[in-house]
């Protein structure tokens, strides 16, 4: 025998330990063949839920959003009312307590009432301030 064909016969045998090892042959073929039919058995079963899962969760996310804003644009509406309602009390506070005739509390008070109450009034006090020497009175009871 010589190097050549010893080192030939090395080669052979290395290459049949390995073809033993890593399933070589009609084996490996068939499993192959098994595995990749029931990956895509699989995949084929499980892609199709996980799409209409992630279908349902998106519409979910969607709805809870809907109602959650939906919550919040009716707290933000009833605080804006809420704040009208006392902007509205206060200038018809403010609106009596001059005496104004544009605004008035009373929808059956004239403006010519208001405006001749007013006048009368401004008069009062007036006379009272311009009157020279004059003393107020204190009332002691």
């Amino acid at each position: 025998m010589t190097l050549v064909q010893l080192s030939d016969a090395d080669a052979a045998v290395a290459e049949e330990r390995r073809r033993l090892r890593f399933g070589g042959g009609t084996t490996s073929r068939l499993f192959r063949r098994y595995f990749t039919v029931m990956a895509l058995g699989t995949c084929g079963i499980l892609l199709p839920a996980l799409a209409i899962e992630m279908i349902f969760s998106y519409t979910e996310g969607l709805r809870t959003i809907e109602r959650e804003q939906t919550i919040r644009a009716d707290a933000a509406a009833a605080r804006v009312a809420s704040q009208i309602d006392v902007i509205e009390t206060q200038i018809r506070e403010v609106a009596t307590f001059r005496g104004d005739a544009a605004v008035s509390p009373n929808p059956t008070a004239t403006p010519s009432s208001g405006a001749s109450s007013s006048a009368s009034r401004r008069s009062s006090r007036s006379r009272a301030t311009t009157t020279p020497g004059a003393r107020p009175s204190t009332s002691r009871g």
